[in-house]
């Protein structure tokens, strides 16, 4: 063999060699990378001299163990203790461990830096004692923070998982327990004030409890966060402070929550709380309509709504009245039907009774114990899935904010302050609540899905762009605290709704701006709906109002307005896709609308309107005509307190008009 040959197969030899080794290596890494850890996460560092601030120390994760360049840090078993104040880098990996800064109240900045931290029972980040303490995501990395197995949340999330049929919520079991040390609250814990800065991305998985959760006050600034948790996203126990950054956060619970004030100045957020809006069938306080809608297929009432009599054959004897019981009928000594055992239990849902022996039953067929089912129920009131939240007031200058909530989208305690940004909510509750107030300046409001749209007991809307769809009230001022009112002084008001438009236990003042509704096409509910049991009135005095909807529970403008009303109700009932216009004297076209739902009325008031004016109302071939004599015209009768649906004489009487048109019409032809 010549000295060729066996250079040829050397080299073969170094280059199978070669791609073994490299293949064992890419598999050893693929391997560890994808081990009972689960790590998988590729997190981005940069150079120390491209981070602004001085570093005292850089804490190195080496997957089991932790190494440090200086003293002020300590190691017992998986946990790094800071001790002293300063700037610590912290870079690598660690698969179980926690950091901890334990300092006598000095500043800690903590300076991810391409960090991927997991722990397994406890928060990975936890700040137990320190003056203040900042957490610094420099521009470009990425890093990752867990809190325990998936497997929690995936329990916890299909807890929250929400039926048609089912009446339990999401038990808290999963992610609240009182016996859990504070060290077990979430992903990044701290006892103190909290901030969050830097462009950089960080990833929180909060698998137990919640994600970041200041028990001081907290500052967002910068930071990208995208946040999975099983109960809260973010939260601090005294007020949140948000400039700007972005934040995509979903929870079991509430999303962004404060037990004190929030402030939102800046940033852009996107939001789900339980699995969304969809998760859960919307509330409704909506009367029933009893015109057989919703009713079983035996139960149509016709259009009187009402009952039908019994009819005229039927033997009741010389009193008229169904018959006694009879004779023999067991009722005891008392004569009386007997009262229900004293353990029943009575669902005020339905009236159906139940009573120790039938949950002993329920038990022995093994369908759980009716004390478990006591619990989660009281459990699963206690667990929030609204999507911003403060106890006290909470208040909206800037940002970009999206919706998906499993409950009220925006809610607070006390009062809500909406001055700008772009706010687009869809929730199976309220939209946007406040317990006391909630003042609307500026910005844009769009509530594409909801039960009712903005609620609190004091409602002002002075600016901004809002628009409501809702399944019940759009826009609704109630509560007992106080007396009940929405004043509207500017911006642009629209309502598409299938409760009342807008509604007040007492009072609505409409002194400026745009307000459109497309109310409810059921007659138990009314466009415009105000107090009057309350002695509660309707007050225009200027701005643009158009409101159509169903007149059965129609209310006009109160004489103490001061700018001209017109309240029409048509002979006939007007179809969807109907263009309803109103013309003046002299022919001119002062509004024209499209109707998005079956109506029969219009309320409209506009500076353009001029007392004594005869304004024509028209849709398809139904006209009518309105002298506007007084500052509330309206060819409406007196209010009258009827079931929903059209009664007999209401339905009769727009059909004897439009008989009586139409034979006019006939007439008018042959001559």
């Amino acid at each position: 063999m010549n000295s060729r040959s066996i250079f040829k197969k050397s080299i073969v030899v170094i280059l199978i060699s070669a791609f073994f080794i490299a293949g064992f290596i890419a598999c050893f890494r693929f391997f560890t990378s994808n081990s009972k850890s689960g790590r998988s996460f590729d997190a981005k560092s940069v150079p120390h001299s491209q981070i602004p601030y001085e570093i005292t120390s850089t804490i190195t994760l080496n997957g089991k163990k932790v190494n440090c360049d200086k003293k002020y840090v300590s190691q017992v078993s998986n946990v790094a203790m800071i001790t002293e104040g300063g700037n610590y880098c912290i870079e690598g990996y660690l698969d179980d461990g926690q950091i901890r800064v334990f300092t006598a109240d000095e500043e800690v900045t903590l300076i991810l830096n391409g960090v991927d931290l997991r722990c397994l029972n406890m928060a990975p980040i936890y700040v137990e004692s320190a003056s203040n303490v900042t957490v610094y995501v420099p521009d470009t990395t990425t890093n990752s923070i867990t809190c325990a197995e998936i497997g929690t949340y995936e329990s916890a999330l299909e807890a929250a998982t929400y039926t048609n049929n089912s009446t339990n919520e999401a038990s808290a079991e999963t992610s609240e327990n009182k016996d859990t040390p504070v060290t077990k609250k979430g992903v990044i814990v701290s006892e103190c004030n909290l901030s969050f800065k830097g462009g950089g991305t960080l990833d929180v998985f909060g698998y137990m409890r919640n994600g970041i959760h200041a028990r001081d006050s907290l500052y967002l600034e910068d930071t990208t966060i995208n946040l999975t948790t099983t109960n809260n996203g973010i939260k601090a126990t005294n007020d949140i402070i948000v400039t700007s950054g972005h934040y995509d956060l979903a929870s079991v619970g509430d999303g962004l929550q404060a037990d004190g004030n929030l402030t939102i100045n800046g940033g852009t957020f996107n939001i789900t709380t339980g699995q969304g809006s969809a998760s859960i069938e919307k509330k409704s306080e909506t009367p029933p309509t009893f015109d057989g809608a919703g009713m079983s297929p035996d139960a149509a009432f016709g259009n009187s709504g009402m009952p039908p009599m019994p009819p005229e054959n039927a033997n009741f004897g010389d009193s008229g009245m169904p018959p006694a019981p009879p004779a023999d009928a067991n009722f005891g000594d008392s004569g009386m039907r007997p009262e229900p055992p004293a353990d029943a239990t009575i669902d005020e849902s339905d009236g159906s009774m139940s009573s120790d022996d039938s949950e002993d039953s329920a038990d022995s067929s093994g369908s759980g114990s009716s004390e478990e089912s006591k619990k989660k129920t009281k459990k699963s009131e206690k667990l929030s899935r609204k999507a911003i939240k403060a106890s006290d007031t909470l208040m909206i200058n800037d940002g970009s904010i999206t919706i998906d909530s499993a409950d009220d989208g925006i809610h607070a305690d006390n009062s809500i302050v909406i001055n700008g940004g772009s706010i687009q909510i869809a929730s199976s509750d309220d939209a946007v609540h406040a317990d006391n107030s909630l003042i609307v300046t500026g910005g844009k409001l769009n509530i594409t899905d909801c039960c009712e749209g903005i609620e609190s007991i004091n409602i002002d809307i002075s600016g901004g762009d809002i628009s409501v769809v809702s399944t019940d009230d759009g826009i609704n001022a109630s509560g007992k605290k106080a007396e009940p009112i929405i004043n509207i002084s500017g911006g642009k008001v629209y309502v598409n709704s299938e409760g009342d438009g807008i509604d007040s236990n007492k009072n609505i003042v409409i002194t400026d701006g745009e307000v459109y509704i497309d109310g409810p096409s059921n007659s138990g509910n009314a466009a415009i709906d105000v107090g009057i049991e309350d002695g509660g009135i309707l007050v225009i005095k200027g701005g643009i109002v158009t409101a159509v909807g169903m007149s059965d529970m129609l209310d006009v403008a109160d004489e103490s307005s001061t700018q001209q009303s017109l309240t029409y109700v048509f002979d006939e009932y007007l179809n969807e896709g109907g263009i309803i216009t109103i013309i003046d004297n002299s022919g001119k076209l002062i509004s024209q609308l499209t109707l998005k739902k079956n109506c029969d009325s219009i309320i409209f008031s506009s500076p353009d309107l001029v007392e004594g004016e005869t304004y024509t109302f028209t849709c398809g071939d139904v006209e009518g005509t309105l002298e506007a004599t007084k500052i509330n015209a309206t060819n409406h009768e007196s209010f009258q307190m009827n079931f929903p649906g059209p009664t007999t004489t209401d339905a009769s009487k727009k059909d004897s008009k439009k008989e009586s048109k139409k034979e006019s019409k006939t007439d008018s032809d042959s001559e």
